[in-house]
């Protein structure tokens, strides 16, 4: 039998500097969503949204998504036909459960867009890097990274990381007293806190826990 190839991704959550990114090693046989846990891992999600891939054909007029069934029944809507663009140009709607990776990505096609928590809007841009014959590492594996993730649920604060963090040394200052009036005490404390870390704890490969993706599954289904 073959030896599937191993793809190696650079997956880069779009929309920081310096950004932050994760380097893994992944089957070409893998399904999308076996990409979406290992995506859960190496950032430290709770997967606790809905998620989605997104791949972009024809000059970008049609749009792939690549996402759970439930999810695809929501979004694909029936439309009247007279309605529709031309067959070329529609969407279509995949089970990520039964989507391999080498069937989206190639050397063509080596851009697919991830996105996590659609309130928040967490997207992630992953990069075909390289298709490597023999495995140097047993897959799926993260490599190397740069910045801890953001927190779940933190689009609203994180951008304010460095402010927040400074104000918290100046408690008089204009920023501390606002944050104090948005939000409870407890709220502002947990803001420094993550900041903090978000800013000066750096990201440590042995850090990782890769989770199964049959495991996830059941907790889905509880």
């Amino acid at each position: 039998m073959k030896q599937a190839l191993i793809y190696q991704l650079k997956i880069t959550i779009i929309g920081f500097k310096p950004p932050i990114w994760r380097r893994v090693f992944v089957s070409e046989d893998a399904s999308f969503f076996e990409l979406h846990s290992l995506i859960q891992d190496v950032f430290d999600w709770e997967d606790y949204h809905l998620h989605s891939f997104r791949a972009l054909r024809n000059n970008g007029k049609k749009q792939i998504y690549i996402q759970d069934q439930e999810t695809n029944d929501e979004w694909a809507y029936p439309v009247a036909e007279e309605l529709l663009p031309p067959t070329e140009e529609r969407n279509e709607y995949l089970d990520e459960h039964n989507t391999k990776l080498s069937d989206f990505f190639s050397q063509e096609f080596p851009k697919i867009k991830y996105e996590y928590d659609f309130g928040d809007s967490w997207e992630h841009q992953i990069e075909l890097e390289k298709i490597l014959d023999d495995p140097v590492t047993s897959v799926p594996a993260v490599v190397t990274g740069k910045r801890l993730g953001p927190p779940e649920d933190s689009r609203g604060w994180i951008h304010d990381a460095k402010d927040i963090v400074r104000a918290s040394k100046n408690k008089r200052s204009a920023y501390w007293r606002e944050l104090n009036e948005v939000w409870d005490a407890e709220a502002v404390t947990d803001f420094v806190l993550m900041s903090k870390d978000f800013l000066f704890v750096p990201f440590e490969v042995g850090d990782v826990v890769i989770s199964d993706p049959k495991e996830r599954l059941k907790r889905y289904e509880m």
